[in-house]
């Protein structure tokens, strides 16, 4: 599994709009690409976020990186285009661990 993290510091007068955006339009629309088996979106105070999208494989998400992102990218910058300051980070879980997976004491 590889999660793809894009980490935003969204100007505090955008962030409500920016919340909205994500949820709504902009992660539906990366799903949709059928690239990555899920996505959550998280929120620190009131203007950091980060979205986490989960790959099966490093071999999807470079399919993803090479033939979708230029759009998806587009996209986003028309409606944001200033306010919004964009990190991305890719993730390679090297173990997970799951309560249900610990014995009973």
């Amino acid at each position: 599994m590889v999660t793809y993290e894009v980490f935003a510091d969204v100007r505090a007068d955008l962030a409500d709009e920016y919340a909205q955006y994500m949820e709504h339009e902009h992660i539906p629309d990366v799903l949709r690409t059928g690239a990555f088996t899920g996505a959550a979106l998280e929120r620190s105070g009131v203007s950091k976020f980060r979205t986490l999208y989960r790959a099966a494989t490093q071999a999807v998400l470079d399919e993803y990186l090479g033939s979708d992102t230029q759009r998806m990218r587009a996209l986003f910058a028309v409606r944001f285009p200033a306010g919004v300051v964009l990190t991305r980070t890719n993730w390679t879980i090297v173990h997970e661990w799951h309560v249900e997976d610990e014995p009973a004491p």
